[in-house]
């Protein structure tokens, strides 16, 4: 993870801050050492969380120092923690709502089963649970406004409810947002869209594809889902489905959609959409030790389920390769930015590249 001036490395049993200038390291937390891979969530202005097994740490991004942390109960609920607005937000058997600067509990809301996501926004804070709730609460005292029960054929039973926002709008038409807050379903592979006003049903969907989490991207135009082989386009008004892509194979969970256009995926083809119609803008081949990037569009990674040696950068209009950066060794992870490209490699290896109009030139930093 990386902001304007630093880079945060996960290490086996620390978290290290080094600039991303040079890579000299600015600072190094251990405190979290009870937990073997921790890694740093939602960084705000001034400090960022760290997640471990037994404690929510909140570290200061000037100096690493510990700001405050938060002791864990021992609970089944895995829901990685939030920075927003100036509280934070983390789960166990309950919701405690911290204040970010001093970490004191300011309310909790405890559901009667484990908690599957949550969603702090400005107007409520929305509680997933794993028996096919979702909970709006007040910002301020945490009091519950509304109470959705999954209607799907599994019910409560096993329907682990994941709250989706809505992100910005897929093109730049604008628009007010929708009144809905949508729940992804992961046991019947159901969409719901929720009424934010009272947490009444509007509509649902269901996907014919895998148990996974949400496979799609919800803007103010409409709702996008990755269905099997095909690629949709729902109606944000009543689910109704406006147009269809079929990639005739196997389309990867993930996809992207910026400045009216969609990015999904198959084992061999990396496709781009139109969003207006559905019709593909075009196509690229996808080879297996390649990973690809659409960095005008902040697509930064495509594939991700076995180490790659290349980086490959598309145009966003054409698909035509932009650049391509060979790495010396595989890889698992890359950062693409403005001005340089991160690569961690399967040794322990954190490499700093020159940015995409020098990409010749040879790697620059390397620490490990």
């Amino acid at each position: 993870m990386k902001d304007d001036q630093t880079l945060y490395l996960a290490t086996e049993n620390a978290l290290v801050a080094k600039s991303s200038e040079d890579g000299s390291e600015k600072w190094r937390f251990t405190e979290i050492g009870d937990y073997p891979f921790v890694a740093p969530r939602h960084v705000g202005d001034d400090s960022l969380l760290v997640p471990g097994e037994k404690r929510i740490c909140c570290v200061d991004t000037t100096t690493g120092s510990q700001q405050w942390q938060f002791e864990l109960t021992k609970s089944d609920t895995r829901v990685q923690p939030w920075l927003f607005d100036g509280r934070a937000y983390v789960a166990d058997d309950a919701l405690h709502v911290l204040s970010a600067e001093t970490g004191t509990v300011e309310w909790t809301f405890a559901p009667p089963t484990p908690i599957s996501e949550t969603l702090p926004t400005d107007e409520s804070v929305y509680v997933g649970t794993n028996e096919g709730t979702v909970s709006a609460l007040s910002v301020d005292t945490g009091d519950e406004q509304w109470r959705f029960t999954a209607s799907g054929p599994l019910g409560r039973s096993y329907a682990a409810l994941t709250s989706i926002d809505v992100s910005s709008p897929d093109d730049s038409t604008g628009g007010d947002q929708f009144e809905s807050i949508y729940a992804w379903a992961r046991g019947d592979n159901r969409l719901y869209s929720i009424s934010r006003s009272d947490g009444t049903e509007r509509w649902q969907f269901t996907s014919d594809s895998g148990h996974v989490v949400f496979p799609g991207v919800a803007t103010t135009e409409r709702v996008y889902l990755v269905d099997g082989s095909e690629y949709l386009a729902l109606s944000p008004v009543d689910g109704s489905v406006e147009w269809t892509f079929d990639a005739d194979e196997s389309l990867k969970w993930f996809s992207s959609v910026e400045d009216g256009t969609a990015y999904v995926h198959t084992d061999s083809e990396l496709h781009a959409i139109e969003t207006s119609d559905g019709t593909r803008r075009w196509r690229f081949e996808l080879d297996s030790s390649q990973a690809p990037v659409v960095p005008d569009a902040g697509v930064r990674r495509m594939r991700g389920d076995d180490p790659v040696t290349s980086v490959v950068a598309l145009d966003s209009q054409s698909g035509s390769v932009r650049w391509t950066l060979d790495a010396p060794e595989q890889f698992e992870s890359a950062l693409v930015g403005t001005d340089d490209v991160y690569l961690g490699t399967t040794t322990g290896t954190v490499s700093s590249v020159a940015g995409p109009n020098s990409l010749a030139a040879t790697i620059r930093r390397a620490v490990r």
